[in-house]
């Protein structure tokens, strides 16, 4: 996959957060909640394989939606989508690479 595709993906994914939160902010007892401005997501020791967080982090997240936190509206939406793709352009890719090549030489 090259470069252009990836970009198309990322904004396609920006531009499905937003659709979600319009179409979820149109019923009362529907809540969505956003965690990808969190740096945990990072740090693949949270997980217990490829896409489900352990145990500790769901936790987490549980306590987080039932406290109201991370909640999307259309209120902060713009504000959250600004602070991820902050994130993500402040990513360090060189550090990720280092320890990728870190852990193919074991």
């Amino acid at each position: 996959m090259g470069l252009r595709a990836y970009q198309d993906n990322f904004w396609s994914y920006v531009d499905y957060i937003r659709y979600l939160v319009d179409m979820v902010g149109r019923y009362e007892n529907a809540k969505i909640f956003g965690f990808d401005d969190m740096t945990f997501p990072d740090d693949i020791s949270n997980y217990m394989d490829q896409s489900h967080f352990s145990a500790d982090i769901s936790s987490i997240l549980l306590q987080s939606m039932a406290g109201g936190e991370h909640e999307l509206r259309q209120d902060n939406v713009e504000k959250y989508i600004a602070d991820y793709i902050e994130m993500v352009a402040a990513y360090d890719l060189k550090t990720l690479a280092h320890d990728f090549e870190r852990c193919l030489v074991r």
